[in-house]
């Protein structure tokens, strides 16, 4: 089996998305630099017994598709399908056949050229003008040129810790985020802050899970001190008119 690299990965699951954003996944993999242990025919293996019919996990490369079946009762090798020829690997491959889909969409919120043109946040809506200079409205916001730009640039570069399937619960404030040459805007909806902050995105069926800290960084807000309000508190019933005569 020749080396190529890299492959796109599609799960056979029904319930995958049909988003081209979302269906297909790029990812470096070795199994065509593998060597295998055995070959055969297709037409001389029971294809069903060897979970090639149907596949347990199907790997495209371009015009090429190969199939991943089970494991052979002896030695626990792996059958793998290349045209129409089968053939026994060593198992590396298991963890694609136990993995939901989501562990292979890109965790980057925007495609690494996408160039942000518009954000619309739950406080604040963010504009860049025809000289790049980038407003926000209303513009009592407190943002600064700087914190603007530091801002967009934060959502240009997001990536989430982890996706998961969107679970359909009912989802908060809407964040909207406009593309140059994208008609249609992305949007977003702020389904979680706290343990972690979770942001859905229903029509591709996914939600993006980052940590609770860029809450602040992504949103803007500002994370009371809690310290310092109980500090208050203390020196407020500490106070001469709240004492018990």
């Amino acid at each position: 089996m020749s080396t190529v690299s890299p492959i796109v990965l599609s799960l056979t699951d029904s319930s995958f998305p049909g988003s081209p954003g979302v269906t297909s996944v790029t990812r470096g993999c070795g199994i065509l630099d593998t060597r295998p242990d055995r070959r055969y025919p297709d037409n001389a293996l029971d294809l069903a017994a060897a979970g090639l019919e149907p596949p347990q996990a199907t790997l495209l490369l371009n015009d090429t598709v190969i199939y991943i079946g089970g494991t052979e009762a002896l030695q626990h090798k792996r059958y793998i399908q290349l045209d129409d020829t089968v053939y026994l690997v060593s198992d590396k491959y298991q963890h694609l056949i136990n993995a939901d889909w989501t562990n292979f969409v890109e965790r980057r919120l925007l495609p690494e050229n996408a160039v942000l043109t518009g954000l619309v946040l739950p406080d604040v809506r963010l504009k860049a003008g025809e000289d790049g200079r980038w407003q926000a409205t209303p513009t009592a916001s407190g943002k600064d040129a700087a914190a603007i730009e530091a801002l967009v640039a934060q959502w240009q570069a997001a990536n989430a810790t982890y996706i998961r399937r969107h679970d359909g619960t009912a989802t908060g404030s809407a964040i909207t985020l406009e593309l140059a040459g994208n008609r249609e805007p992305v949007r977003l909806y702020l389904s979680e802050q706290e343990p972690e902050l979770v942001l859905a995105r229903p029509d591709w069926g996914i939600q993006y899970h980052f940590p609770a800290n860029l809450r602040k960084t992504l949103l803007g807000i500002q994370v009371p001190d809690t310290r310092l309000e109980l500090d208050a508190r203390e020196q407020g019933d500490a106070s001469p008119q709240n004492r018990a005569p």
